[in-house]
């Protein structure tokens, strides 16, 4: 009886990865356009319903604290560390990523249209009850987010190249910001000019409506079936893997600290907004303003973080988020009016963005194909410091004011800046089969 040598399984598996190539360059461009418009429509939808700007004077309106406004990224945040670890293994046996994409992106979106039609039907007689009905249906979308991310980005690293990501995330962001502008002005219009509480509700319809057209992009992806598969593992032995990968792949450990600081200016970036509407007394319409100084700095700093991710790496743009993490605190803590504080928010969107383009991006190019999931679930789960760090620092900012976190961030961003330049490399400098 004929045994499978090991020169013939190289043979077949080379074979395979012929088929698998030619079926990525066949429908690269399609795939591309499509990945593209999904972020266009997602982050134009988003923009309707921003944890940055439009949730935090949702939240305060209906008579929540500084806590609540911090505990909805966390959520986010915590569902996102969390569920891909548990799941990589199950992931990584999957042909195809799609279906499971499919399913947990219905899941994230479903939220907004009950947190729509709920904020129309009770958010005048019931503003608590609808404020825990927001906290739940945020919780809801944080699952789906968390359980979506790893066969997500599998699906578009299976489906795109490496040459191309940068740009396309680039693209992504920026665009559906661009669009974001618009709805930066719908904003402040719906809310100036529509009644209470059908302007929020007319936002957060939109925005679902806008976040379910992204889905129907993803499914119009054509996607592979790739040819090798990890041995088949379970979520214990992933979780247990995590202190082998990090004493072996050190600059890989380097990298999950640095993310993991800049990652607690997302789940804090809330408290920007909410500050400086309490500080410099804004109307609700100013989210709306807000909103357009987020979408702008997308706008402008997208293109160029995305072509610097293409052309000099990820970590370049880990020091330009770490400089802009010491920056939005040095403003905060200077500015005397809005104008001034401007640029603090400003830095902060920098972090956003450089979070969306190499924050994802940057995982795959410390480990193989195959460990893809494993090492996304890995760096999300060890964001949880940061996750429990923002509820903490809302409680202090609404004990003791807002001084105590902007300074508090001032320290964690010169401890990324440190990292970032003496102790991260470049992976793609570190040669295949050196140590990490």
């Amino acid at each position: 009886m004929h045994q499978t040598t090991s020169h013939e399984t190289n043979l077949q598996h080379g074979a395979k990865f012929k088929e698998f190539d030619a079926f990525v360059n066949k429908h690269k461009t399609r795939n591309f356009w499509l990945h593209t418009f999904d972020g266009i429509f997602f982050f134009f939808g988003m923009s309707f319903m921003a944890f940055e700007t439009v949730m935090p004077v949702f939240v305060l309106k209906l008579g929540g604290s500084n806590f609540i406004i911090s505990l909805i990224p966390f959520l986010f945040v915590l569902s996102n560390g969390i569920s891909p670890i548990l799941i990589s293994y199950f992931i990584e046996q999957l042909d195809r990523k799609k279906p499971a994409v499919m399913v947990a992106g219905f899941l994230m979106r479903i939220p907004w249209l009950l947190i729509a039609v709920l904020t129309y039907a009770i958010a005048k007689n019931h503003p608590r009850l609808l404020l825990a009905l927001l906290i739940f249906s945020a919780a809801i979308f944080a699952v789906g987010s968390g359980l979506v991310v790893s066969p997500w980005f599998d699906l578009v690293a299976k489906t795109t190249t490496l040459n191309i990501r940068g740009r396309m995330q680039s693209i992504r962001s920026g665009g559906g910001n661009l669009l974001g502008i618009a709805a930066g002005f719908m904003v402040s219009f719906v809310l100036a000019n529509v009644g209470y509480p059908s302007n929020y509700a007319l936002l957060f319809g939109m925005g679902f409506s806008l976040l379910f057209v992204s889905l129907v992009m993803l499914s119009l992806v054509k996607e592979p079936v790739y040819p090798i598969k990890k041995p088949q593992s379970s979520p214990w032995q992933s979780l247990r893997s995590a202190p082998g990968i990090l004493r072996s792949n050190t600059n890989f450990f380097y990298f999950v600290i640095i993310r993991s600081i800049l990652m607690f200016f997302f789940t804090s970036a809330a408290l920007f907004s909410a500050y400086a509407m309490q500080e410099f007394n804004l109307s609700e319409s100013h989210a709306g303003i807000f909103t357009n100084v987020r979408t702008a700095t997308f706008i402008a700093i997208a293109p160029l973080l995305g072509w610097l991710a293409d052309k000099r790496g990820h970590r370049f743009n880990l020091i330009i988020a770490s400089l802009c993490a010491v920056g939005a605190s040095v403003f905060a803590l200077m500015s005397a009016n809005i104008w001034l504080y401007y640029p603090a928010f400003v830095c902060v969107c920098i972090i956003l963005v450089t979070q969306l383009i190499s924050g994802l991006n940057a995982i795959v190019e410390f480990c193989s194909s195959e460990e893809r999931p494993t090492y996304i679930g890995l760096c999300n789960m060890l964001m949880l410091p940061s996750a429990i760090l923002a509820p903490i620092m809302g409680i202090i900012t609404d004990a003791f004011g807002y001084h105590y976190l902007f300074i508090f961030q001032c320290f964690l961003g010169l401890t990324a800046l440190a990292l970032s330049i003496f102790k991260l490399k470049d992976p793609r400098t570190i040669p295949a089969g050196a140590g990490q």
